[in-house]
């Protein structure tokens, strides 16, 4: 229940930038990204950090092809391959995508096969500044459960100068017998290079306890 109005708060009131998203990559681009979140719990002193890398190319004008991978250091892995396709005709204001992804994750040490299937609604906006904004839901299957985990993602961000953008993300995912995991992020993202941002981040996770975290990463498109 707590998913599903964070869902309704998400599009009634949020009108990633590098991740899940229904703008097509261009023809022949290829995008990468790399990142580190520091977590800290003070509660219970305990320490997390993840590593993320992520990889997109466009195929055709309407297919992107991509590569997503997130390490826990305590007991959680993934690594799939996606296929996105644009459902919304390019000169349309409001786009949309369906997703595909395959490949495997891991619990403490066993790896086991995992999917993930969704949908990305989205569009840009003039809120004061430019931006835009989008909301995905999706379902992963994991051999590893035997429950799917449902989760909602919704952006918004805003151009604030040339070489400046703010971004807001919420986060929340659900699987029946386990503790739903809530995640707010505020980020900037600065354009070092015309093809290269440095992106930087605070959070709050929510997990039987909250987590304040610390991301840095680079965004870098060929």
């Amino acid at each position: 229940m707590r998913v599903l109005v964070l869902l309704w708060i998400a599009v009634l009131f949020w009108p990633s930038a590098a991740q899940t998203n229904p703008w097509p990559r261009e023809k022949g681009q290829v995008f990468a990204a790399i990142s580190g979140t520091y977590r800290y719990a003070s509660d219970s002193s305990t320490v997390e950090f993840d590593g993320d890398a992520y990889l997109e190319y466009g195929l055709t004008a309407r297919t992107t092809l991509g590569v997503s991978a997130n390490d826990n250091q305590i007991d959680y892995s993934h690594g799939y391959l996606f296929v996105r396709h644009s459902l919304s005709a390019p000169n349309r204001r409001l786009k949309l995508a369906a997703h595909l992804g395959l490949g495997a994750s891991r619990r403490n040490l066993d790896w086991e096969p995992m999917a993930r299937v969704g949908f990305s609604v989205g569009r840009g906006t003039e809120f004061w500044k430019q931006g835009w904004w989008s909301v995905t839901a999706a379902a992963e299957h994991h051999e590893l459960w035997p429950d799917p985990l449902y989760k909602i993602d919704a952006t918004f961000g805003l151009n604030l100068a040339p070489k400046l953008q703010a971004i807001l993300d919420l986060e929340a995912s659900q699987r029946r017998g386990s503790t739903d995991v809530f995640t707010l992020r505020g980020s900037v993202a600065w354009a070092m290079r015309a093809r290269t941002h440095l992106v930087a981040g605070i959070e709050a996770k929510e997990i039987n306890e909250t987590f304040l975290g610390l991301r840095v990463g680079i965004w870098q498109t060929f």
